[in-house]
């Protein structure tokens, strides 16, 4: 610690030394107790007061006290380890209507925590985890200098995770998240093997011609039912999937051993697929409608169905469609999503049959429950090319509702995307979009409409009931606001930054983010396993936060 050295010569005042004292106090007043009843955008979570006491004491109390100056190394630094995540939600200009918008979007109950190491059990750093698939396609995190990794606010349900290695690796992985608590998965990537694997029909006889595929790559059985898998991904739950004609499309999770195998791996056999033929009779126009089969009830077995083969299935010009190879000993619930139109019948519920392919007809009309308006610029006039969202609040309770069998279902089946949890349009010339909405589940919670634009903030709108007159202004996007992260006590600060606004990821080295929407933000930070804040803070043209 460095400290001033002081003259004892008697020329130098009593009264300058007492008022130099003086302004030391100020300034670390200043600095660590911010004035509760201002509007600064100073905010602070560790050293704040409410003492009181005069002017009078505090100049008398210098008086007899040396300054010192503080060192940034007598102090701790954040708690964890690898660089801090910040978390940053755009509210906007007017803190009631933003804080409203806040709760609308609160945070899923989901998430995954846990640890990525290579084939000496070494963390993994810089691993890219995404999401793939499914309503939450492309959310992602990025693993620490130890390999740890954390995913939030994600949708219960079975989820697809690539992970992408700084060297280049593509690996794929699959995993329930639970609704409540944290679930926890470490993911081991080891080393390349050659692995024979032998697959059957139904029948039992050696499967040729079929398509096998790990972590992106792809083999065929040859006539002896045999795949040779050279460089297949060492480690345990390694997802193989296999794909033969006139069957169902199956999956296995393998604990693969870094060891060579002399003899094929014996698979078991593939039950015979049955088809599904059907047809939209009409719809709204634009957009093709699309088929979703997903099964009432989940059995037991010794392979896992690739149910996602028939998810979004786009029908014909001609409105007709076929789904190939679905599994015959369980009920399945079809049902055609269009974002402009509602389903009718709903959903039809079927056991697909090797005899005769079952047939299914929907007919896609407007309904009388629809979400309708306009996209304004600036100046009032219709703006082109905005993109319009309208999504499920509760998006859990809406695909429960729409897929009972999903609630019980081990990590089996990937979280479909029903129109009725997520619509989207682009506006044309005359800035118009036209959303149906009467297959929403009653009783899932309201709707939350988004529209973005290029040069424009992002209007939000709490959808209750049907209108058929919304006029959306748009207000220009002008990015003036900076946030600074300083320590509250004048500790050491992390050497990298990770900032998420609205999903868009940025990494710095310094704790500082330009180019921001002035207003109101929900800000979470955290560092590795620990949390550092989560605050409301309104951003201006330099806005410091002070953390510890």
């Amino acid at each position: 610690m460095s400290q001033r050295s002081h003259s004892s010569e008697k020329t130098v005042p009593r009264l300058l030394a007492g008022v130099v004292s003086l302004l030391i106090l100020g300034f670390f007043w200043v600095i660590l107790v911010p004035d509760s009843n201002s509007n600064s955008t100073e905010a602070t979570l560790a050293g704040e007061s409410s003492g009181g006491g005069s002017a009078e004491s505090d100049a008398t109390d210098a008086t007899e006290k040396k300054p010192v100056f503080l060192n940034p190394d007598d102090f701790p630094p954040l708690p964890g380890e690898g660089p801090l995540r910040i978390a940053m939600r755009y509210l906007g200009e007017d803190g009631e209507a933003g804080f409203a918008n806040e709760q609308l979007e609160q945070s899923l109950p989901g998430s995954i925590s846990g640890r990525v190491t290579g084939p000496k059990f070494e963390p993994l750093p810089q691993v890219v985890l995404t999401i793939v698939g499914g309503p939450q396609d492309g959310l992602s995190c990025e693993t620490d200098e130890q390999g740890h990794f954390r995913l939030l606010d994600l949708i219960p349900g079975t989820h697809f995770i690539r992970l992408a290695t700084s060297d280049g690796g593509r690996y794929m992985r699959m995993q329930r998240i639970g609704s409540r608590g944290r679930t926890k998965r470490d993911f081991a990537l080891g080393t390349s093997v050659d692995l024979p694997m032998a697959f059957f029909d139904h029948k039992g006889k050696p499967l040729m011609g079929a398509t096998v595929e790990m972590d992106g790559r792809t083999f065929l059985t040859g006539a002896d039912g045999v795949a040779w898998c050279a460089g297949a991904p060492a480690g345990p739950r390694v997802l193989v999937q296999i794909q033969g004609e006139g069957h169902v499309p199956v999956r296995f999770e393998l604990n693969i051993l870094p060891q060579r195998v002399a003899e094929p791996i014996q698979m078991p056999a593939l039950p015979q697929g049955a088809v599904i033929r059907g047809q939209v009779k009409s719809w709204p126009g634009g957009e093709l409608p699309r088929v979703t089969v997903v099964p009432r009830a989940i059995q037991p077995g010794p392979f896992q169905i690739v149910w996602e083969t028939w998810q979004e299935v786009e029908v014909g010009a001609d409105g007709f469609f076929e789904l190939r190879g679905l599994p015959t000993d369980r009920m399945v619930d079809v049902r055609v999503f269009h974002a402009g139109g509602v389903a009718s019948p709903r959903v039809r519920a079927l056991r697909a049959s090797t005899l005769h392919a079952s047939v299914v007809e929907f007919t896609m009309t407007r309904g009388d429950a629809r979400i309708a308006g306009v996209v304004l610029d600036a100046g009032g006039k219709p703006l082109r090319g905005a993109k319009v969202e309208l999504k499920a609040s509760d998006p859990a309770a809406a695909l429960a509702r729409l897929y009972p069998g999903l609630s019980n279902a081990p990590a089996t089946v990937r979280l479909p995307v029903p129109a009725a949890i997520h619509r989207q349009a682009v506006t044309k010339r005359d800035g118009a979009f036209d959303f149906a909405w009467g297959d929403h589940p009653k009783g899932t919670g309201s709707l939350l409409l988004k529209v973005e634009a290029d040069g424009y903030q992002v209007a939000r709108r709490e959808i209750r009931s049907g209108h058929s007159d919304l006029r959306l202004r748009l207000k220009p996007a002008i990015r003036s606001a900076r946030l600074m992260l300083t320590a509250a006590d004048d500790g050491p600060m992390p050497s990298a930054y990770l900032w998420i606004v609205d999903g868009e990821t940025h990494e710095t080295v310094e704790p500082q983010l330009g180019d921001l929407l002035p207003g109101w933000y929900s800000i979470a930070a955290r560092r590795g396993d620990h949390d550092i804040l989560a605050k409301r803070v309104y951003l201006g043209a330099r806005t410091e936060l002070a953390i510890r």
